[in-house]
């Protein structure tokens, strides 16, 4: 007589791998996640690193925005340069020409505004640009072009090109400045966010590798318990030939 399928010794021995397989699944899942909360010290340097991460993203927002004005400001200026260069090459120094001027360089003038900042309007103030998550700053200075140039075109369009250039020299200077600081800031994101990172991914990691053991462990438990079970049909299978 041949034996059952739930006393057949190679059965029984692929079952008890099963319950082993299924055992060692829920202890690599349970323990880890208990360890990973009672790891005070990962945890409090993940959530001070995300902190720093987006105090860092809210400055570097900010200092784009800046840069914006600042390339406004500064292409709002090289059209004023323009304008007062064509107008000392022109032979005509009438007044209608100096009044056309006038109206020209106010149109780019108004043209410089910029999230509501303007910095070559009359009475402008300089513009301050938060540079870090310490809350230095660094200057956008303003260049009241409708004092120091419309309103002085009669004493020569000389002396306008040179107050011009004078600012246009100083806003580049203070654009490259904010250029290289959003740099810096850029390269201290990437090194925030690898640490964050280093940080994440070595548990991730770990669980990943520990549930697809534990899977392996099952797949090949039932396997075994599978064939097991096929035994006696096939040993039933060859008596019955025979008879």
């Amino acid at each position: 007589m041949v034996d059952g399928i739930s006393n057949t010794p190679a059965a029984l021995t692929a079952l008890r791998a099963q319950i082993r397989a299924n055992a060692g699944i829920d202890e690599d899942q349970g323990p880890r996640a208990t360890a990973s909360a009672s790891d005070i010290g990962a945890v409090a340097i993940d959530q001070d690193s995300s902190g720093d991460l987006r105090a860092l993203q809210a400055v570097q927002q900010g200092l784009a925005n800046d840069r914006g004005l600042a390339r406004v400001t500064i292409a709002a200026a090289e059209e004023i340069a323009g304008l007062l260069a064509a107008a000392r090459d022109s032979s005509d120094a009438s007044t209608g020409q100096t009044d056309d001027l006038a109206g020209r360089i106010e149109q780019a003038i108004a043209d410089a505004g910029f999230n509501g900042i303007n910095l070559l309007r009359r009475g402008a103030a300089d513009h301050a640009v938060i540079a870090d998550t310490d809350g230095s700053r660094l200057p956008l200075t303003a260049h009241d072009f409708e004092s120091e140039v419309i309103d002085r075109l009669a004493e020569g369009i000389d002396d306008a090109i040179d107050r011009v250039q004078a600012a246009l020299d100083r806003l580049r200077t203070e654009a490259a400045a904010l250029g290289i600081q959003a740099g810096f800031l850029d390269a201290i994101e990437d090194a925030t966010a690898g640490g964050l990172g280093g940080i994440v991914d070595p548990g991730l990691a770990r669980d990943a590798t520990l549930s697809a053991a534990g899977q392996v462990r099952e797949q090949l438990a039932l396997s075994g318990l599978s064939i097991a079970n096929s035994q006696p049909a096939v040993l039933a299978g060859l008596f019955a030939d025979l008879g």
